[in-house]
């Protein structure tokens, strides 16, 4: 399971990636964005768990009782009790069980079962590849090219199977920078590898308007399973998941505020469309119109709704922490 001593630059990667979620979720028609940021503002969360995925814990008990306390519990703490007023509110209680249902299969929220599942097959992967690094790109790679198969029969894919089948390739990005990492001597802050970073940011740069131009209205949307050209779209998931995963882990890229919200990431993920709303309708109240579709409210919507959202997670850390997957102090 992911169990590994946290790191403050892990949590600002999660929050980098939250917020560009936020914001997408505000600027929906800002088509150029999505040409530059869908590359890696989803798969970086499970490029994340392939770096921080714990091998030492081999057995199976211990990791589904942690899958069950920390991902599953917070999931279903967090997603039914607000959609549950609302019904109420709304006289419509009854569709609590219709909402669980589109909750388990991926119809709301599908990141969470896709997450899980993932979770779980790199879990086996992991276990019978005997912690082998040729062997689990191996087997990686093979599940990512079965789910392809899946993907053009048009096979259905319940409870996001075949996605958490297609992003164990996203995995293999944390698996080779940490090797990368515990191997290499040469990997801290010196010229030369300045001199790469900023090469692979400038190529990434020019790769993304290329696929603007060659690909025009078709972006990479890891959700629907839709990329336009399989092989571009992965070498620009690897070189902009490992350039950020080096800028974020040498540079020390840190704000006190940046770390809540890489804590809240899971909570900001299944509450920041109520906070929006909420945001929205307060401001109509006082007779305030800013649309958050435009590219430039986003930011504004995006930045208020991470900042209380990150401060309700203080809220439930110290009143009720088993909502967030975390245990009660002593």
């Amino acid at each position: 399971m992911i169990t590994e001593k946290r790191k403050l630059w892990i949590d600002n990667l999660r929050a980098m990636a939250i917020i560009l979620v936020v914001y997408g979720h505000c600027a929906r028609n800002f088509y150029p964005y999505f040409v530059f940021t869908n590359a890696f503002k989803m798969p970086l969360f499970f490029a994340i768990s392939g770096y921080l995925f714990n091998v030492r814990e081999g057995k199976q008990l211990s990791f589904y009782k942690n899958l069950l306390f920390h991902l599953i519990i917070p999931w279903f703490c967090l997603a039914i009790p607000p959609q549950l007023i609302l019904y109420i509110c709304h006289h419509k209680a009854m569709e609590i069980f219709t909402y669980i249902i589109n909750l388990i299969l991926g119809k709301v929220l599908w990141f969470m079962p896709c997450f899980i599942i993932s979770i779980i097959i790199h879990f086996y992967i992991i276990k019978y590849s005997n912690n082998n690094f040729k062997n689990i790109v191996l087997c990686c790679s093979l599940i990512f090219i079965i789910g392809i198969i899946l993907i053009k029969f048009n096979i259905p894919s319940y409870f996001m199977f075949i996605q958490a089948m297609f992003v164990q390739i996203y995995f293999i990005v944390g698996i080779v920078y940490k090797k990368i990492e515990n191997n290499s001597q040469n990997l801290g802050i010196c010229r030369n590898n300045l001199i790469i970073l900023l090469s692979c940011i400038i190529i990434y740069i020019v790769i993304c308007i290329l696929s603007y131009k060659l690909f025009k209205n078709n972006i990479m949307e890891v959700h629907w399973n839709e990329y336009f050209n399989i092989p571009y779209c992965l070498i620009m998931v690897y070189i902009s998941c490992l350039s950020l995963f080096y800028l974020f882990s040498k540079y020390k890229i840190s704000f006190p505020l940046l770390n809540n919200i890489g804590k809240s990431t899971l909570l900001i993920y299944i509450w920041h469309e109520y906070i929006l709303e909420l945001i929205n309708k307060t401001l109509l109240i006082f007779k305030i119109n800013l649309p958050r579709s435009n590219p430039v409210n986003a930011i504004g919507y995006t930045l208020v709704t991470c900042t209380i959202c990150s401060i309700f997670y203080t809220i439930i850390e110290r009143l009720c922490p088993i909502m967030i997957g975390l245990k009660h102090k002593k």
